[in-house]
Formats: structure tokens, sequence, C-alpha cells
């Protein structure tokens, strides 16, 4: 019995448990986690969808599964039904768990009140205890051991207020005051309160200017302060400049110390890690040895347990949902059933909406990382006319999946932010919808079925995006609705999630890996968008009145004297069109100027760019400049005809793949840029049939070298197809230092390697002394816009006209002047010192 006994003792001292960061993959944010014996409960946000306030149970911290929720619905106004408006945003947030004399509480705001929920067990049920018609933000609870009770909240400056014995109300004449604030003014908030041998600490997050979300601690001997705080935790993962931070600690069954923390992480929402925490000198100093989140780990003395439920698969079979399923706002328990169909869950059409957003009883769940597939068998036989049924990545901006009954029969189509994108007719009544999620990349693809097992795809890829609009993740959505008349429905036999480590590629795109292999073998690219100073446009770089290779191999040596090794530019397709065989043989002519000169080059096959009066581009002798007008004569490629009259694009096609198929293992070419600024100027939305279809032609030539067209604005729908479709993300950006860092953390947060295609206009701070560097340190390609200033005056600013007289400001664009000295020496010798420096 003793050898028995000693072995089991053995056996438990080396139980161990190993983590890996991030725990959870999904949208699991505001996590506050507390240890009762053995069990450990976590609560998280879920903002507007209900049941809400999750409460999630773990035996070994790593395996977690949905065991409740505080509350079925709140009723603070119509809003919340939907009726007159909506609460995305609002809702449940940043909710506080603890355990006291034998009693859990979980207390939370919504914006607009504030709430304490009691339960004996935390697997419910829960009961309101008290509504505060205040709210009260980013609050904690404290049950200290001389029997008061306070509240921390408030963002900013931190907030205390003592409770009432019975915690219905507040103390009169106890504390009530400002508790502790930075003298800096950036952001703090996401407070936990704890008392620990005898000390009062708090943990936040703070926001430092210029840095990323960090977790703070404060302390103190007395709850009234004054408090000291140290930086316990300044770490990204190495994801992106996004902090690890806001949370909860405890302190485990097995002795130790440890913290959970979210991160955002884009499109699959804001994600949470474990870490142990290490006390030092009375300080709770989080992550490793470094003051890093451990990317893997291991948690002594405890066995893994259990297993991890906060998505799944559903047959629909059982009386009653899975606590993985969430409604998008208070259900109405009259238009849904899992009994009128057994088997089924059945979505009537409630009252009447014009989209997703005004849909009651949208059924949702989270996504999972890295990649995740959510597949619905619909019956949509008894829809009525104008009713429209699917599936959709659900967050402000979202992806829809459609099938629409119309008085012609059935339509399914795809839309990206509610624009419809592609639309097909079906004639089956049964119909499996599919929703593939790739957050390596945050693209989601969008397929249909009518036999479940050959499946179509629908549209582009859908990118992702997390907004505050919606504080949530994306999810998967299965809705009903109808923009007509109410009476209609649709039943849903099953939804099977799977999760994998490895996505789903529906095109030739290249996978992150092999971009940043690329990116490896190749030097840190620095260059510029080149035109010869002889050039009044690209028309007249190739054209065959005009091409003047002596002056192209002259200007290029400049850039070879400062180490720069790319340069950009627009191959104009009227040249082609003129002569094809030409124009192959002067562009390879171009090349291997570019080639002697140690420069590799990023052709662009179209351009919406227009600066003078010269909408379609036509061959010749080009008219001289306007003196004073920027860009005067400059054409778009291949002109506003062609691009917006698809009767020309066959031969667009044939202009590109020729070109591309010609060239398509050529080591002199770095990257095929397909289209400079779709949608710009006069375009709109004439643009988007083309670009979308030179994306294709060329995934069908699938060259050698990366393909790519660059973000260059606010358009969310526009950069999501720009991001989702490019093997390396490339962008354009004319802002100072603090506006080209966010352009770069934008580009890097989608997890590939990144070139700025374009930048630099001295007027408004985008400088080669302010800006130049920010792309070597962060890795990051950039190529300035001109070289030497020529017949294109771009010295000029944008937008300078003849009658705005000589202009006598800072010179807008190139390095060098007309006679080869450089506008700076400065700048030349910085950009030598950095090239050197980041391709030694």
């Amino acid at each position: 019995m003793l050898v028995m006994l000693g072995l089991l003792t053995a056996l438990c001292a080396s139980a161990t448990v190993t983590i890996t960061n991030p725990l959870l993959y999904a949208d699991v944010p505001d996590p506050d986690v507390i240890c009762v014996g053995k069990d450990y409960y976590m609560i998280s946000t879920t903002c507007h969808m209900s049941p809400g306030a999750p409460i999630m149970h773990s035996r070994d911290m790593k395996h977690w599964r949905i065991v409740s929720y505080v509350f079925d619905a709140l009723h603070e106004s119509p809003r919340n039904d939907l009726n007159g408006g909506n609460i995305y945003s609002r809702g449940q947030w940043a909710a506080c768990i603890r355990h006291h004399k034998g009693l859990f509480y979980v207390f939370f705001g919504t914006g607009e009140k504030s709430y304490i929920y009691t339960a004996e067990n935390a697997a419910g049920p829960w009961t309101l205890h008290h509504q505060f018609d205040e709210y009260y933000h980013d609050a904690s609870l404290l049950f200290d051991d001389d029997g008061r009770s306070y509240l921390v909240y408030n963002a900013g400056t931190l907030k205390i207020k003592e409770f009432n014995s019975t915690l219905t109300g507040w103390n009169d004449g106890g504390l009530d005051a400002d508790l502790l604030t930075l003298a800096d003014g950036c952001l703090l908030e996401g407070s936990h309160i704890y008392k620990i041998d005898g000390r009062y600490y708090i943990t936040m997050i703070w926001w430092p200017r210029g840095g990323i979300r960090t977790q703070l601690c404060w302390r103190s001997d007395n709850i009234r302060g004054p408090y000291e705080h140290r930086v316990t935790l300044s770490d990204d993962l190495g994801y992106a400049n996004h902090g690890v931070a806001q949370g909860g600690i405890w302190k485990a069954h097995n002795g130790r110390w440890y913290a959970m923390l979210f991160q955002d992480h884009e499109g699959v929402g804001r994600i949470p890690c474990l870490m142990p925490v290490t006390w030092s000198d009375g300080w709770p100093m989080m992550g490793d040895a470094e003051g890093k989140v451990p990317s893997m780990f291991t948690i002594p003395g405890i066995k893994e347990s259990g297993r991890t439920e906060i998505a799944g698969s559903d047959d629909f079979s059982a009386p009653t949902l899975p606590l993985f399923w969430q409604w998008n706002h208070n259900p109405d328990p009259t238009a849904w059933s899992l009994s009128e169909r057994p088997g089924w869950l059945r979505l009537h059409t409630s009252g009447k909406a014009s989209n997703i957003f005004e849909a009651r009883n949208t059924i949702t769940q989270r996504t999972i990382g890295p990649a995740c597939t959510g597949t619905a068998k619909f019956d949509v036989s008894h829809m009525a006319i104008g009713d429209r049924a699917g599936i959709a990545a659900f967050c402000s901006q979202p992806g829809e999946l459609t099938v629409e009954c119309t008085a012609d029969g059935y339509t399914i189509s795809m839309a990206d932010r509610q624009k419809t994108i592609e639309t097909a007719a079906i004639a089956a009544t049964t119909i499996w919808l599919r929703m593939d999620c790739d957050f390596t990349t945050d693209t989601a693809y969008f397929l249909y079925s009518t036999d479940g097992v050959n499946f179509t795809l629908l549209g582009d890829g859908f990118h992702m995006i997390f907004s505050m609009d919606h504080f949530t993740g994306n999810k998967f959505a299965l809705f009903n609705y109808s923009t007509g008349t109410a009476g209609g429905y649709v039943d849903i036999d099953s939804f099977e999630l799977k999760v994998s480590d490895t996505p789903t590629n529906y095109t030739n795109r290249w996978s992150a890996d092999k971009a940043a292999e690329w990116a490896k073998s190749n030097p840190w690219f620095c260059g510029v968008n080149y035109i010869p100073a002889y050039a009044v446009n690209y028309t007249a770089m190739f054209d065959k009145s005009s091409f003047n290779p002596e002056a192209i191999r002259s200007e290029l040596a400049l850039m070879k004297n400062l180490g720069m090794n790319c340069v950009r530019f627009v191959m104009q397709e009227a040249v082609w069109a003129d002569d094809p065989d030409y124009f192959i043989a002067t562009l390879d002519r171009f090349l291997t100027l570019c080639d002697e000169a140690g420069v590799k080059a990023m052709p662009i096959f179209f351009d919406d760019c227009i600066f003078g009066t010269n909408n379609n581009p036509t061959t010749g002798l080009q008219p001289k400049p306007l003196e004073g007008w920027y860009a005067w004569n400059w054409s778009p490629s291949p002109g506003t005809t062609k691009v917006v009259d698809p009767r020309h694009h066959a031969e667009l096609e044939r202009y590109v793949k020729q070109v591309m198929q010609h060239f398509a293992t050529d080591s002199r070419i770095m990257l095929w840029d397909l289209y400079n600024e779709p949608t710009n100027n006069i375009y709109g939305e004439h643009s988007w049939p083309l670009l979308r279809k030179v994306f294709s032609w060329a995934r069908e030539i699938n060259p050698s070298q990366p393909i790519s067209a660059a973000m260059w604005n606010d358009n969310a729908r526009l950069n999501s197809f720009l991001a989702c479709n490019s093997d390396v993300i490339t962008f354009h950006v004319y802002a100072n230092a603090e506006g080209t860092r966010k352009w770069i953390d934008r580009a890097l947060s989608h997890g590939r390697p990144a070139i700025c295609t374009e930048w630099m206009n001295r007027p408004v701070g985008s400088t080669i002394g302010e800006c130049l560097s920010l792309f070597a340190d962060s890795n990051v390609g950039c190529m300035l816009w001109g070289l030497v200033n020529g017949l294109t005056q771009t010295h000029l600013p944008w937008g300078h006209r003849p009658e705005h007289g000589a202009y006598g400001g800072v010179w807008q664009h190139d390095i060098y002047r007309g006679d080869h000295s450089p506008y700076n020496p400065a700048e030349t010798q910085q950009i030598k010192e950095v090239i050197e420096n980041m391709n030694r």
C-alpha cells in the first residue's frame, strides 16, 4: 500500500500541462479568471450578443468549456431587440468575476447601466442581484478582509466607490474618490483589483504614446493610496505591435501565480494568452524570465483535463442549443424553434429588415484560428418572396453568402461589405453553404453546393477585419430575414465546424511562408518610381518616337551610385497595342538596362491616375509639357474607354497574358504590380471589373514572381480585396512620420512581406529624413516617387496650375534636378547609409 501511495505521489508530482500561446485562437476578450479549489472560471466580453457574459470552466487552465451565461437577455431598451435601432458595440463589457463566502459574483456594465449577478454554482442559475442606472466602465470588485467591499472603475482617472453592506448601492460616507491617474494623459483602463498579502494591487492597461498596449500594476499599503506603479509586461508576442494586455491574475492550486491577458488579432478578434506570474520585490511580473509572453511553457503539478468547447458542430437534435451559440441581439422566441421540425433549427422571418444588421434571430458562434470551415445545410423551400437566408462572416463589415427567394426562383450571391460581387441562379431547395476562414491572411471564402459534396466558390476572397463599430471578432452567422412580408422560414439541418492549422488555398496565391522565403532570398528593396526626365508620360518613355536607352542608362547610374535596387513604372498598354512585338523587345531592352545597374523592375499593367486632360493615351510623339502644371500630359493606362467598356477587356487580357508569359520566369522582374490606384479619379466603381480580371489573368499565368496591387486609400472594400489577393502586401503613403508608421503597421498586420511602392511628398512631411528609417527599421521595402526631375514637373505639388504663378514652395518629388545634381546632398547621403546598413 505504501508503495502504491508513493507511486501515486510521484505521478502527481510529475504531472504537467503544456501551454502554447495564444491559448485560444478565438475571440475571448477582457478575460477575468478566478481559482476556486481546483476549478478555474473565466468570464469574457460578448457585447451585443445574447445570452451574454459567458462563464467558462477549466481544470487545467488549458482546456476551457462554456458552462453558463450570466444572463439570457437584457432589456434596457427596444434596441436590444433590434427595434428602432441596435446596440452594436454596446451590451456586456469587461465583466469581473469573484467568489466570496461561497457565492459567485459577476459585475459588468453595458455602456448604459451596470449589473451585479450572483450564483451558488458558476454553471448557474445566475440571479440578478442589483441593477445600477449608471455605467461603471471596466469595473472590478474587491471584497476586503475587513468586511468592506469596493468597486474600482473608469478610464483615464481610476475611481473607487465603497458598496453598502448588501451590494445594492453605495455606502453613504464611505470611500468615493479619484484613486489614481497617469500624468501623461495616455489611455489607462481595464482595471482588476486584488488584496494580496496585506497589499492592494490594481492591474491595468496603459497605451503609452508611440508604444504598444502595456500592462501596468499599481500597489499601495492602503486602499486609499498613495499608489506606486510599475510596468509588469510590455510584449506583442511578435505580432504587429499589438501588445498583450488586460486581464486577471490568480493563484493556482499548485501554489503558483498566472495571468490571462488578451491581444488584438485582427479578423478573428481579441485572443487570450496565458502566462506565468513571478513575484519580484513584491510586484507580479508577467511572462517569462525575459519579461515576454512565452510561446510555450509548462504548468507543473497539474494534469491535463477535459477539452476546449467554445465553438463546435451541431446537428440540432438536442432540445436546447449548445452553449457555443449566441443570438446577435435578444432573439424573438416566437420566430425560432428546435421542435417544429425535430432535428432541424427553424428560423422564421421576424418583422422586416433591409440588411443583416437588422435581422432578428441571427445565430452566431466564434470562428477559430489559424483556419476553420463552417458548413450549414439549409432547406429553403419555404422561403417567401423577398426572403434572404444564408451564412456570413459577421462583424461591422460583413461578408455574406445569401440565398434569395424571388418571383423567378432562387438566386445565390456573395457580398463584400453589402456590395454584391457575384450572383448565380439555383434550382435546388436543399443547399449547403460554406464559409472557409484563413486567419493567417484574414481571408474568408464562400462556397455552395447542391449535393453536399461538390462545392462552387462564389465571389472573391473576403478580407475580415476587426473594428470598434461592433467590438467583436468575425463570427459565423446563420440568418434569415424578410425584405417584404414576414411569414417564410428556413430549416437548418446541421452546422459542421472544422478547425485546421493549414488554410485552404483557393487560388494560386502564394502562401505566407512562400512570400516570406521570397523576401528572405532578396535584399531590402529601396528604389524609386521611375520615369525618365525626357518623358512627359509613360507613353513617351517606351514609344518608338522617343525611347532613349542612353538617357535611361545615365539616370539608372545615379541609382546604382546610391545603392538603390528597384524601379517601378507603368508599361502603358497603348504602346503594346500599337505594336506588341516592338513593345516586348523594348521592355526587354529596358530590363537589361536595369540589370546593368543592379536594379530589379516592378512593371505596372494598369493605372487609373489622371493629372491632366488626357484620359485616353495615344502613341506617337507626345505634346510638350504645359509649364507650371504638375504632370500635365500624364495619361492613364489603358485609358478611360478601355477600362469602363468590357468589350475591350479581351484585348487587355491578351496584353496582360502575353507580357507576363514572356517574362514569367525573368529574374530581372522583382514583382508584377497589376493595377496602380484602381478607382482613382473619375473611375470609381467602373474599375472593379477590370481589377478582378487582371488578378484572375495573372493567376492563370502563375509567374515565378509575386503579384500585387497597392492599397492606397481608406476604402475598406478595396483594401480587403487587394490584401486578400496579393502575394506581397504593397501600399502607398504620402504622410508624415506618424501617418507613415500607421500604414506600415497596417501593412504588416497581414502577416506578409510589405513594400511601400509610393511615398515622399516633402511639403506634407513625407521626407527622406523623417520616413526612410521607419521603413528600414520595420524591414518594409520602399520606393519613393521620382529620380530625376524632368518633363513631368513633379517638383511642383499636386494640383499646381500655371495660373497659380511661379511655385516657391518645397520641392515635392525626385532626388535629383535635371542636371543630375542632388536636390539635397544630405538626402542622398542618408539613402546610401541606410541601404548599406540594411544590406550588410
